[in-house]
């Protein structure tokens, strides 16, 4: 028989966990910002400042229930929450429509460009989306065979060479049948296609294949490929402090007003028959977990727990059971259910007088 543990102790920490890892990675990146985006940097400083999870409290799993984040898009904390986010949408939106659709079928497809230097990485995303859209949305016989896509721009830095490294990887709906059947389209095709579109015939590099979707498992380890985090952790890590502040001052005044994930055609309506909204997609919060309230490895009850940020390190504030939770706020609703409706009486009771 299951001996369920003690509550969590109070004071215990999350650190390994990638919370703490990329908080503090988080605070080392404000002084890119200028004397004149204060309000922006305080914004990101109070990020993740609290979290609120329900969790076992043997750590069998743990998953974040609400926090404050900034959704700033050099932020490292919300770069990776927006890739879980990301990632658990889109595995929604597939494994719905394997399900509905006998045929249906998803390719992985990485479309490269050559690097660019610091200076040149907003024109090299204009044109990188630019010839996306041509290679997919403006091709008669692309367009016959891609009938859905979610893509994702990644952008890694070379610090040998000083230069950025933006690509696309994209998950393309298609036929099951489309890497054996008539309208298969070879390598090399692809290839001049996107140096078409994309206007740059030096481009050697692109890859196609078949994603693999036998189980869910297999599922979402491929939809993870592509919704890895739009910026590499790595740039974050450059040792010289001097050089990592001008790389990424580069990229903050590069980036804005770009789209780097873009859901399109079928996958777009089914992402609408789902009820997904894309602007929740960055929320950084785990989604449908209201049911949670107990572990599936050990049985015990879950508890909703607190945590703030002190001295450098999450630190436990406050625990409780998920139904200890759930009774006190129904009891602080009915509360407020019965204030109302007395203070309602007494206007009425006023205005007859």
């Amino acid at each position: 028989m299951y001996k369920p543990t003690l509550r969590p102790t109070y004071g215990q920490d999350l650190d390994g966990t990638n919370f703490t890892k990329y908080r503090r990675k988080m605070l080392e990146t404000l002084e890119v910002f200028s004397r004149t985006e204060v309000k922006r940097m305080e914004r990101m400083k109070m990020c993740g400042q609290w979290l609120q999870f329900r969790e076992c409290p043997d750590k069998h799993i743990r998953h974040l229930e609400d926090a404050r984040f900034c959704k700033d898009r050099l932020c490292p904390m919300c770069n990776w929450r927006k890739s879980v986010g990301t990632h658990f949408d889109i595995f929604r939106i597939a494994h719905h429509m394997l399900h509905t659709e006998d045929s249906r079928g998803f390719a992985f497809l990485t479309l490269t460009v050559p690097n660019c230097a610091l200076g040149e990485l907003s024109g090299t995303l204009k044109r990188l989306n630019s010839g996306f859209t041509k290679l997919i949305r403006k091709n008669a016989k692309m367009k016959k065979v891609v009938k859905g896509y979610f893509r994702s721009v990644e952008i890694t830095y070379n610090e040998k060479t000083n230069t950025w490294h933006p690509h696309i990887h994209a998950v393309l709906s298609v036929k099951r049948s489309y890497f054996s059947g008539r309208d298969y389209i070879k390598h090399s095709e692809w290839l001049d296609r996107w140096r078409r579109a994309y206007g740059d015939f030096n481009i050697t590099q692109l890859n196609i294949k078949k994603m693999k979707y036998g189980s869910d498992d297999e599922l979402c380890s491929a939809i993870g490929e592509v919704c890895k985090y739009t910026m590499k952790p790595a740039i974050y890590d450059i040792d010289d402090k001097e050089k990592r502040i001008e790389v990424l001052r580069s990229l903050k005044d590069q980036v804005k007003h770009f789209h780097l994930h873009q859901v399109g055609g079928e996958m777009w309506e089914y992402m609408k028959l789902l009820n997904i909204d894309p602007s929740t997609m960055d929320t950084g919060v785990d989604k449908d977990i209201e049911h949670l309230k107990y572990c599936d490895i050990c049985g015990h009850e879950l508890y909703k727990t607190w945590y703030g940020w002190v001295s450098n390190q999450y630190k436990l504030k406050y625990a409780e059971l998920v139904s200890e939770s759930e009774k006190r706020w129904e009891s602080i609703e009915e509360s407020s259910y019965i204030l109302s409706e007395r203070l309602a009486i007494e206007h009425e009771a006023k205005s007859v007088n």
